[in-house]
C-alpha cells in the first residue's frame, strides 16, 4: 500500500465517521511564538481546546507537516525517527466524543481498513487510567496480558508548547519480530528497542496546563491523535525501515547515486541522516524560512552543516544538497503543489550555504582531528581548543561535539562559553540568539524616557552603572535610547562624557528590563558612578515610528480589505522601511493592492489621533484591543489607539501622535513568504515622497518615448507596440522554420532503418529549438529528434518522436529523456510524444545518446 493510498484510506475514514477534513497548516507556527515549528497536528486547533476561539466544528482529522528537534541525536540510527514528518490524526472539540469512541476509531481503522494483523497489535495506558483499560480490554477485547500501564513519562501528553491543552493517552504498538528486538527477557511493550513499534498515540485531553505548570480541568474536554505516515508506511510496506519506504527510498536512492556509495553497514546510518536533513530543508525553506544564526534560521543552518558534514565523511567534498531538491519535491509534488514553485528559489537558497560552508568543512575538521590526536590521554576537548575550532576554522560546537562523541571524546562547553565572553568583539554565526548573547549582563531596571520630546531634542542626564566588553558595552539607570523588541530594530545616536568627548552609540539592545548601549569606542575608559549624556539620532527615530505607526494602519486596512482572518505573522520596522507579514491565503491582485494602499493614505490624510494608553490586560483585550495569540504580557499592558478606536493594538513600540506625521505611505512589494502567509514591504515620509517623484518621471519619459500626448494613452501606445513586436515574432518564427533556415539542419539525420534521427546541438534559447522540432515534425513523417540546446544560463534537452518511431519501435520522448537525465542529471519529462528538461553534463547526455541509438538500430 503506497503512501497515497494510504493518505486517502485515512481521509475517506474519517470523513464517514463525520469529521472535517483540515488542511495541514504551517510549518511555522503563525499565532503560537512559543513554539520554533509545529510540532504536532493538534497545534493548529490549539486554540479550540483552550477556548479562546470557537471551532467551526465539533470534530476534525488532518495530515500535519511536523518538524522537532527533539529525535535529532537518533536521526539515522534508528529505523523510525525524523525531523520533518507528517502525522495523521483526528481531533475532537467540545466533548463531542471521548475515550471511548476515539479507541473504537483507532482500532476499526487499524484492523478493517489497513488491516494490521490483530495478533500482533499491544496497547499501553496511563497508570491510573482505569477507564481505558476498561474500554480496550472489556469492549475491544484486547487481553490483560496485552496492556500495559505505563507512567507519566511515557503516556501522559502534552502540552505543545509552553502551556495549553493536556491529558493521559494510549498508545498502540504493534510487534515488529523477534529480528528487531534488543533479545533481553523483560523485552516488552516501553523497550527502547525495535521490536515493539508505537504507532498512534491517543490523548485524552482532560486539563489545561498554564505556564507555571498547573493543571486545571477543561471545561470540554477533547481528543488529539497522532500516527505517523513514515512509520505506518514502514509497517505496511514490510521495508527494513522508514528510509525504505515509498516516501524516503526515492531521496535515499538519489543521495547513493550522487555520492557513489554503497547503501550498506556505516553507510546507512550517514545516508539515512542526509535524507532526513534534506527532506526537512526543502519543506522548511518552501515556507520562507532562510539560515541564519538565530531562531528557525539557525536550525536550517544546523541541518545543513550536518548534512554536509555526513557526506564529508563519506568522501565527497563539495555541495550537492541543491542538486537533489527534486528528489524530495517529486514524491510530494501532488500531495503539495507549492513545492514545485519554490525548487528554484530552495536550489538558490541551499547552494548559497552549501558554499558558505564548504571550505570549513575540510580545514576545521582536519583541525578537529589534530586537536583530537593530542588529546587521546584525557578524551576532552577543551572549551579553548573548541572556541579557537569555532572562531578560527568556523566550526560550530555542535559539530565538535558530534565529532567528538564518535571518537569517544567530550567538550568542556563551560569552557568554550567562558571563552565566548573573553572575546572583545563577538564573531557573528554563533547561533545564539541576541538574548543569550547578552546573557553576561546583569539584570538592572533601566529607565525608559525615550518618548517625551525635549528628551530626543536635548538628550537625558544618565549614570552608568555597568561596563562590559572592554569598554563596548554599557547600562546606564535612565536611558532614551529604544532597545531591539517587538520587530521595531534598536535606536543609534551618540553620548558626551563629562569632559565633552563624543562616542556612537551604534546600537541598542534588551534583556529583559534592562537597556544595553553598545559603542563604537576604542579609547573611553567608562566607570560605574560616572555621568553621561545621551543623544538618540532623533531624524532615524522618527522615520522608525512613520513606519512603526504605519505598520499598524496598514494591519487594519487589510483587514477590513481582506477579512478578519487577517492576522499579524510578523513585522520589521527600521528606518528606511517597514515589512508585515500577515496570514492570507490567497494571492492579492493589483488592484486590490492599489486599495489597501489608498485606504492607508486616506487615514494618513485625516489626521488621526495616536494615542498610548495603559490598562489592565484583561481590560484591554475586552475592550477589543489587538494581541498576538501566545504572546505573554504583563498584567498592565501599554496600547495604542489610532482614530480613537479604528485601530486599538497592544504595542510596546515608539509611535507618532497623529497620523499625517506619516507624511506618505507606498508599497513596494507583496508576495507569499509561507503556505498561508504573505508579506507587504513599504515605505513612508519623504523616502516614498521621492520614490513617487521617481516613478512619475519615468512615467513621463515613457510617454514621451512612445509619443503618448497624455498619460492616459500611454497604455494604448503600449499594447500597440506589443501587438507589433507579437507580429515580428510570428514572421521570424515563419522564416526560422521554412527555406534555407530550415535546410541548414533539416539534411543532418542519420538512417535508422527508414527512421531519420536527429542529434543536433545549438547555442539558442530553448524557445528557438523548439521551433526547429516544429519543422522536423511538420516536414518527415518518420523521425527521432533529441535536440540540445546549450546557452550561458542554461543547458536544455528536447525528444521528439514521430510516425513509425512511436507506433512500431513503440519508443517514448518522456522514457528516452528520463534514461538521458538519469546519467548527466537534471530534470524534465513530458508525453509519448514529446518531452523537455534541463540538464548538467551534456557529455554524460551525449554519450547516453549513442548509446540509445545504438539499441533503435
Amino acid at each position: 500500500m503506497t503512501h497515497l493510498e494510504l493518505r486517502e484510506k485515512f481521509k475517506e475514514f474519517f470523513k464517514s465517521k463525520n469529521h472535517f477534513i483540515e488542511k495541514s497548516s504551517s510549518l511555522i507556527p503563525i499565532d503560537d511564538p512559543s513554539l520554533l515549528f509545529t510540532t504536532a497536528g493538534m497545534l493548529q486547533f490549539k486554540p479550540y481546546y483552550a477556548g479562546i476561539k470557537k471551532a467551526p466544528y465539533t470534530r476534525a482529522a488532518s495530515i500535519q507537516k511536523c518538524f522537532r528537534l527533539s529525535d535529532l541525536e537518533n536521526i539515522g540510527k534508528t529505523a523510525r525517527h525524523h525531523t520533518f514528518f507528517e502525522m495523521f490524526g483526528n481531533f475532537c472539540f467540545m466533548g463531542d466524543y471521548f475515550k471511548k469512541e476515539a479507541i473504537e476509531f483507532a482500532w476499526e481503522f487499524s484492523t478493517q481498513v489497513i488491516k494490521l494483523p490483530i495478533e500482533r497489535i499491544y496497547v499501553s495506558i496511563y497508570e491510573k487510567d482505569d477507564d481505558a483499560f476498561k474500554i480496550w480490554n472489556e469492549h475491544i477485547g484486547i487481553p490483560k496480558e496485552k496492556i500495559v500501564r505505563l507512567g507519566k513519562k511515557d503516556n501522559f501528553w502534552g502540552p505543545a508548547g509552553d502551556s495549553g491543552a493536556c491529558g493521559p493517552c494510549s498508545e498502540l504498538y504493534i510487534d515488529m519480530g523477534e529480528e528487531k528486538g534488543c533479545g533481553k527477557p523483560d523485552c516488552f511493550v516501553g523497550c527502547d528497542c525495535e521490536r515493539y513499534l508505537e504507532f498512534w498515540n491517543l490523548v485524552f485531553n482532560e486539563f489545561f496546563q498554564d505556564v507555571e505548570g498547573n493543571l486545571s480541568p477543561l471545561k470540554n474536554v477533547g481528543i488529539d491523535t497522532g500516527m505517523g505516515l513514515e512509520r505506518l508506511c514502514y509497517i505496511i510496506q514490510g521495508v527494513e525501515s522508514n528510509y525504505q519506504t515509498d516516501v524516503m527510498k526515492p531521496i535515499v536512492d538519489a543521495i547513493i547515486k550522487k555520492l557513489n556509495v554503497k547503501y550498506e553497514d556505516k553507510n546507512k546510518t550517514k545516508i539515512n541522516l542526509i535524507a532526513d536533513h534534506l527532506r526537512a530543508l526543502v519543506f522548511v525553506l518552501a515556507e520562507g524560512c532562510v539560515p541564519s544564526n538565530e531562531g528557525r534560521g539557525y536550525v536550517l543552518r544546523r541541518l545543513l552543516r550536518r548534512a554536509l558534514k555526513t557526506a564529508n565523511d563519506l568522501g565527497h567534498k563539495g555541495a550537492f544538497l541543491n542538486e537533489l531538491t527534486g528528489a524530495v519535491i517529486n514524491v510530494y509534488k501532488d500531495i503539495y503543489d507549492y513545492l514545485p514553485k519554490e525548487e528554484e528559489n530552495i536550489k538558490r537558497i541551499l547552494k548559497e550555504e552549501e558554499n558558505k560552508f564548504i571550505s570549513t568543512i575540510s580545514a576545521g575538521m582536519n583541525k578537529l582531528y589534530s586537536v583530537i590526536e593530542e588529546n587521546k590521554e584525557s578524551k576532552v576537548i577543551s572549551g579553548k581548543d573548541a572556541f579557537m575550532l569555532f572562531d578560527t576554522y568556523g566550526l560550530p560546537l555542535d559539530i565538535t561535539e558530534e565529532e567528538a562523541a564518535d571518537h569517544g571524546f567530550t567538550v568542556d562547553k563551560a569552557g568554550f562559553e567562558e571563552a565566548m565572553e573573553e572575546q572583545k568583539k563577538r564573531s557573528r554565526g554563533t547561533g545564539e540568539d541576541k538574548k543569550s548573547k547578552f546573557g553576561y549582563v546583569e539584570n538592572y531596571e533601566t529607565k525608559y524616557v525615550g518618548e517625551e520630546k525635549d528628551n530626543l531634542v536635548n538628550g537625558v542626564k544618565a549614570k552608568i552603572i555597568a561596563v562590559y566588553k572592554e569598554n563596548i558595552v554599557i547600562v546606564t539607570d535612565v536611558s532614551p535610547f529604544y532597545g531591539e523588541m517587538g520587530g521595531q530594530v534598536g535606536d543609534n545616536g551618540h553620548l558626551e562624557t563629562s569632559s565633552k568627548e563624543t562616542i556612537k552609540v551604534i546600537d541598542t539592545q534588551k534583556k529583559e528590563n534592562t537597556i544595553i548601549h553598545i559603542l563604537d569606542n576604542n579609547n573611553h575608559a567608562f566607570n560605574a558612578g560616572e555621568e553621561v549624556t545621551l543623544f538618540v539620532n532623533a531624524d532615524r527615530r522618527n522615520a522608525i515610528r512613520k513606519n512603526h505607526t504605519a505598520t499598524h494602519i496598514l494591519q487594519r486596512v487589510l483587514e477590513l480589505t481582506l477579512g478578519s482572518h487577517v492576522n499579524q505573522a510578523g513585522s520589521f520596522v527600521c528606518e528606511d522601511y517597514l515589512r508585515f507579514d500577515f496570514t492570507h491565503p490567497d494571492s492579492i491582485p493589483e488592484e486590490t493592492l492599489i486599495n489597501v494602499e489608498n485606504q492607508v493614505n486616506e487615514v494618513v490624510f485625516k489626521s488621526m489621533p495616536a494615542v498610548i494608553k495603559y490598562m489592565p490586560k484583561e481590560e484591554a483585550i475586552a475592550a477589543g484591543a489587538k494581541a498576538l495569540f501566545g504572546e505573554k504580557y504583563p498584567d498592565t499592558v501599554r496600547i495604542l489607539d489610532i482614530g480613537n478606536g479604528f485601530s486599538v493594538e497592544l504595542c510596546g513600540g515608539s509611535h507618532l501622535t497623529n497620523t499625517s506625521e506619516v507624511g506618505y505611505f507606498h508599497i513596494v512589494s507583496e508576495g507569499s513568504v509561507a503556505s498561508g502567509v504573505r508579506r507587504i514591504e513599504a515605505i513612508t515620509g519623504l523616502k516614498a515622497a521621492k520614490e513617487a517623484t521617481v516613478l512619475f518621471n519615468k512615467v513621463k519619459n515613457l510617454s514621451s518615448i512612445l509619443n503618448a500626448n497624455k498619460i492616459d494613452e500611454l497604455t494604448v501606445k503600449a499594447e500597440n507596440l506589443q501587438n507589433e513586436v507579437k507580429k515580428l515574432q510570428k514572421e521570424i518564427k515563419q522564416l526560422k522554420t521554412s527555406g534555407a533556415s530550415a535546410n541548414s539542419f533539416i539534411d543532418k539525420f542519420e538512417d535508422l532503418n527508414g527512421i531519420r534521427f536527429y542529434n543536433l546541438e545549438f547555442n539558442e534559447d530553448i524557445k528557438e529549438v523548439r521551433l526547429y522540432a516544429d519543422t522536423i515534425k511538420e516536414r518527415v513523417k518518420d523521425s527521432i529528434a533529441i535536440m540540445i540546446s546549450k546557452t550561458d544560463t542554461s543547458n536544455s534537452i528536447l525528444v521528439q518522436i514521430t510516425g513509425n518511431a512511436l507506433k512500431e519501435k513503440k519508443l517514448s520522448a518522456n522514457n528516452i529523456i528520463k534514461d538521458i537525465i538519469a546519467v548527466s542529471g537534471g530534470r524534465g519529462g513530458g508525453k509519448d510524444t514529446f518531452a523537455q528538461g534541463s540538464i548538467e553534463n551534456t557529455e554524460k547526455a551525449k554519450e547516453e545518446i549513442n548509446k540509445l541509438k545504438s539499441k533503435w538500430l
